[in-house]
């Protein structure tokens, strides 16, 4: 991928807000890859029936979910609307990691996969802990950490609306409203926003290349060279 957004830190992005041409760049690649990411899913269609309840099957369906949640961010992205794309960060995280715990090998995942396809919820906890089981009590940790963190974006606590507020003289408050009106969204949250954004968009091309019952090739074209791991997966501080 050419644009540096692929591969910054959140505090890269936030030092270095001013990089339209990048940011534009970003938007244009990660459109690019999520209809090349839909196109490989679209090849399950009609792949399974209602009453099976596959391994295969549930990664698909939860796969899809968590790209139309990355396509409704990109939309949001592209109308000037960090914060409200930024309510889509967990989900994606959570999604993806539930389905990963769908996929590993134990009782547990077994179990879960059962009660899910019943309609029970499969809460993050529970991918967290079969995480453990198989990576180490480290990898678990750090997921417990990584959700807590997201969930700011989800429970809209002062710190994560704060980033649609601009400080004025005094340290008076002003609505990002405004300056969305006039075609200059906050450049900082912008910047912020879309590097998160960005390794989720990695995080969900990595888990969709596990699939083996799909053709990767259309996916491969979209990523171009130089398609990686992204920087560590965390939410923002506030100051």
């Amino acid at each position: 991928m050419r644009s540096g957004v692929w591969m910054r830190t959140t505090e890269e992005a936030y030092a270095h807000p001013y990089d339209y041409e990048a940011q534009r760049l970003f938007l244009d690649e990660a459109a690019g890859i999520l209809t090349a990411s839909r196109d490989v899913l679209l090849q399950l269609n009609k792949a399974f029936t209602v009453e099976e309840r596959s391994v295969a099957k549930a990664t698909w369906m939860l796969q899809f979910d968590a790209l139309d949640a990355l396509a409704d961010a990109l939309f949001l992205f592209k109308q000037g609307r960090p914060s409200a794309a930024g309510r889509m960060f967990r989900d994606v995280l959570d999604t993806l990691d539930v389905a990963s715990h769908f996929v590993r090998d134990g009782q547990e995942s077994r179990d879960d996969l059962a009660k899910w396809y019943e309609d029970e919820v499969v809460g993050h906890r529970r991918a967290r802990e079969s995480a453990g089981r198989e990576g180490g009590e480290a990898v678990k940790n750090a997921m417990m950490e990584e959700y807590g963190d997201f969930s700011h974006f989800v429970h809209r606590t002062y710190r994560i609306l704060l980033r649609s507020y601009q400080r004025g003289g005094g340290d008076r408050m002003w609505n990002e409203t405004k300056f969305r009106e006039l075609g200059r969204p906050l450049p900082h949250t912008v910047a912020e926003f879309l590097t998160i954004f960005a390794q989720l968009i990695v995080r969900f091309v990595n888990h969709l290349r596990g699939r083996t019952d799909v053709d990767l090739s259309a996916l491969a074209v979209a990523l171009g060279k130089g398609f990686s791991e992204a920087p560590e997966l965390k939410a923002p501080e506030c100051a």
